[in-house]
């Protein structure tokens, strides 16, 4: 009878630990939004590395503007977010920054690198 009782209390612990395991598949998520001459751009990516692999063009993108609103003191904002799925917990990061042209590049790598230390 003993020998009964456990192998069910085995058996359904087991079966709650297999299915715990099931839903622990990490799955990311990240977007960068830049604001500039009230227009809004949205770029979503699917994995942190795409994002990494992607916004150096991006910044390019940006940098290559800053002749043209050099005299003109525009302001830019981007808007990072970074979101890491693992099971039932879920982590989000979003940070905001709002300055010239001149330096928006320098500034938004040193966001996103820090962001994607934390993340990590």
């Amino acid at each position: 009878m003993k020998n009964l009782l456990f192998v069910f209390t085995a058996t359904f612990l087991f079966s709650f630990n297999g299915n715990a395991q099931e839903n622990n598949e990490r799955i990311e998520s990240a977007y960068l939004s830049i604001t500039s001459d009230n227009e809004v751009t949205t770029y979503r990516f699917d994995s942190i590395k795409d994002l990494e692999e992607n916004s150096p063009k991006i910044l390019d993108e940006i940098s290559s503007k800053t002749e043209k609103n050099k005299d003109d003191k525009c302001l830019i904002s981007l808007i990072f977010s970074f979101s890491v799925s693992n099971g039932t917990l879920t982590k989000t990061l979003t940070s905001a920054i709002t300055t010239y042209y001149s330096v928006i590049a320098e500034e938004t790598k040193k966001i996103q690198d820090e962001l994607i230390a934390i993340i990590k």
